[in-house]
């Protein structure tokens, strides 16, 4: 028994500095990313430059897949795999942190940032309603605009309910009767809004790979997922968003360069997006600055996950 034990505190401490491996490795590849991109990026076409996100956006694991079109090369790989003394495996993905939708605008400065912010979280319920039957079926009663409604009393700067309560405190009460909530302050981390009164775990699994405390006050259309993409508009479907993952990976063509681009490409393939509503949402075409890393390693069916977010902050003097 005690053998037994003491083998699983190694091979826990074997994944976790596998999966610090693969997180330092992705924060070389950031780091290299910036480096090209401050200079090389003036001289690229601005429609190629998204080939340089290939640095940082392609998967990674130790020990390395090696493609069935390696041949000759295959066996020399193998055999240098057999030299490294690395016993466990990882593997890395890098995303784009930037392009999620920023749960802390619900208390911006701005009314037009908030009431977008609400309506992108609101678009992703109504898709799921509209799209997914068994989700529309099971979760019928689900109020998740009075949930959203509670996000942005926390965020707040006020004691007014953005449901139409006359004090979010009394919605907020159930918290172990603790006055300091809603705290009227950002949301620190995603996992926070686990707080929120109405919030379930059906909603949190709905959000948490789409909303971010680490936005860009903006959407990057280059770079956003599919669920995001169908949230800027009801009218962008599946099909429409899985043709605007295919344009912008398209080699000739490049990435998106402005919204006139973008909101062009929607309506010509079936997308009946009003000119308010494109005014209306903040979009964003520079190259990524804010990235998610996430680094998951293993040893002997023992796993360990480090999660690291890295933002670019400008300042001024």
């Amino acid at each position: 028994v005690d053998h037994t034990v003491n083998a699983n505190a190694v091979n826990r401490v074997k994944a976790y500095y596998a999966a610090k491996s693969g997180l330092e490795l992705s924060l070389l590849r950031i780091k290299m990313f910036k480096k090209v991109m401050n200079q090389f990026g003036a001289q690229i076409p601005e429609g190629q430059k998204g080939i340089l996100d290939m640095i940082w956006q392609l998967p990674f694991s130790w020990p390395p897949l090696i493609p069935s079109s390696a041949g000759l090369e295959k066996d020399l790989i193998k055999e240098k795999l057999k030299e490294s003394s690395m016993e466990a495996s990882y593997t890395t993905t890098i995303s784009d942190e930037g392009s999620k939708i920023d749960i802390n605008d619900l208390g911006s400065p701005s009314k037009n940032l908030r009431e977008i912010t609400k309506k992108l979280l609101m678009q992703i319920f109504e898709n799921l309603k509209a799209n997914d039957e068994t989700w529309a079926r099971k979760h019928d009663r689900l109020n998740y605009e009075e949930v959203i409604n509670n996000m942005a009393d926390w965020v707040d700067g006020d004691l007014e309910g953005s449901g139409g309560s006359s004090d979010e405190r009394a919605v907020f009460s159930p918290i172990k009767s603790d006055p300091k909530y809603p705290p009227n302050r950002s949301f620190r981390t995603i996992e926070e809004i686990r707080l929120v009164p109405g919030m379930n775990e059906e909603i949190y699994s709905q959000l948490k790979d789409k909303i971010t405390v680490y936005g860009t006050r903006a959407i990057n259309p280059n770079h956003a997922s599919a669920d995001l993409l169908k949230a800027l508009d009801p009218s962008i479907t599946n099909e429409i968003a899985s043709k605007i993952l295919t344009r912008r990976e398209d080699q000739e063509q490049g990435p998106f360069k402005d919204e006139a681009s973008f909101w062009s490409f929607v309506n010509a393939e079936g997308g009946r997006v009003s000119e308010e509503t494109q005014k209306s949402i903040p979009l964003i075409f520079s190259q990524v600055t804010n990235f998610r890393v996430k680094s998951i390693g293993e040893m002997a069916n023992t796993i360990r996950e480090i999660e690291a977010v890295g933002i670019e902050i400008s300042v001024s003097f």
